[in-house]
């Protein structure tokens, strides 16, 4: 019996110690992923059924833009739920065992910047013309309007989005990426790309598969400045984009 015991752990857990950190590291990955996947519908449910913690919160909303809120509150318990599953638990483990890895968000070189700029320069063009398909205006922005554009609505959803943005980067390119480089050697690249195409699911065909391309080249861009700070704000600076061109096309 203790044979099957002590053979079963080491099936599950590995013979070697690098092997026990690469079960723990992907454990905590994986159990953050379905918390922001469960979190996500379990607070949209909530909307949908009327509870009333949502009722308060579209309440408080209400009061502080005089506006109907929307689907703002739903958005902000969204966002809510990234900065939980996605950084929050994350972070607090990464403090724990690396704390030294938490230097990713560092300001890199200013010659890194460059390419970073590059990199956003081409992408203009591709973001205009995909802002035309019927995809892209069904999905874009999240944030819905009842009648005419609140833009107090508008800022205070983009400064909430961006913390998402801090969330979606710090997770893929931090935690997984820099943070358990030592782990997982040049492997955390693949590691942190395929988990971040799969989270684009559901969102138009053409952003899954800039997800691929943009998800391996930020990794890769971490891995060489060793910082996130360029590509969260790139990240932000697309999404922002995104959701002005949605806004002009429906104007339009």
């Amino acid at each position: 019996m203790k044979l099957f015991v002590k053979q079963t752990l080491l099936t599950v857990f590995g013979r070697f110690p690098q092997e026990k950190r690469m079960f723990i590291v992907l454990s905590i990955s994986g159990l953050c992923l379905i918390l922001r996947q469960f979190g996500g519908e379990y607070s949209s449910s909530l909307f949908h059924k009327g509870d009333d913690f949502v009722v308060a919160i579209s309440r408080g909303m209400f009061r502080l833009f005089e506006h109907d809120p929307g689907n703002l509150p739903q958005l902000f318990v969204w966002v809510v739920v990234q900065l939980l599953a996605l950084l929050i638990i994350p972070g607090i483990f990464l403090w724990i065992t690396r704390p030294k890895a938490f230097s990713f968000f560092k300001f890199p070189e200013r010659d890194a910047w460059k390419i970073y700029l590059v990199l956003f320069a081409l992408m203009l063009p591709v973001i205009f013309a995909v802002s035309f398909l019927d995809s892209f205006k069904a999905t874009y922005p999240f944030l819905e309007f009842t009648d005419e554009i609140n833009w107090g609505m508008l800022v205070f959803w983009e400064l909430i989005y961006a913390l998402q943005f801090i969330a979606i980067e710090f997770f893929f390119r931090g935690f997984l990426l820099l943070g358990m480089l030592p782990v997982f050697g040049e492997a955390a690249l693949a590691v942190s790309v395929l988990p971040y195409v799969m989270i684009h699911f559901g969102k138009p065909y053409p952003e899954i598969i800039g997800a691929l391309l943009a998800g391996w080249i930020l990794a890769r861009l971490a891995l060489k400045t060793g910082s996130i700070v360029p590509g969260i704000m790139i990240h932000f600076g697309v999404a922002l984009l995104m959701d002005l061109l949605a806004l002009w096309q429906m104007h339009n």
